[in-house]
């Protein structure tokens, strides 16, 4: 996959981000679940939006199909897991605009060291 197939925020090397989805897919699936309800107001609709341009980006065989998959199977592990055990909903509103701000970023690497 060359650096030109797609554009994710300031990621500069695409085979690069794509080893870090297949990583963090691999350590995902081994989590146990640990994650908050879903909040209604913005940043809650920021991650339901999200969740379906990756679908979106799957069923239109964009030039993230390969990848589009993965990303919409760990964006809810990676995003809605509890800051800590004892968290509040304001808490969950914070985290999800914090962690949706590292996606979009393509820091899916310092996304997986918060939530080890």
């Amino acid at each position: 996959m060359s650096s030109s197939d797609f554009k994710w925020g300031a990621v500069e090397d695409t085979a690069v981000f794509v080893a870090n989805i297949d990583e963090a897919y691999k350590e995902v699936v081994h989590w146990r679940q640990n994650l908050f309800m879903l909040p209604s107001g913005r940043d809650g609709q920021a991650f339901i939006c999200e969740l379906a341009k990756m679908l979106r980006f799957y069923g239109e065989s964009s030039s993230l199909e390969r990848i589009a998959l993965k990303c919409a199977m760990i964006l809810p592990s990676l995003i809605l897991q509890k800051p800590h055990p004892r968290s509040r909903s304001a808490d969950h509103v914070q985290a999800i605009h914090r962690r949706l701000q590292k996606w979009k970023n393509g820091e899916i690497i310092d996304l997986l060291r918060e939530e080890r």
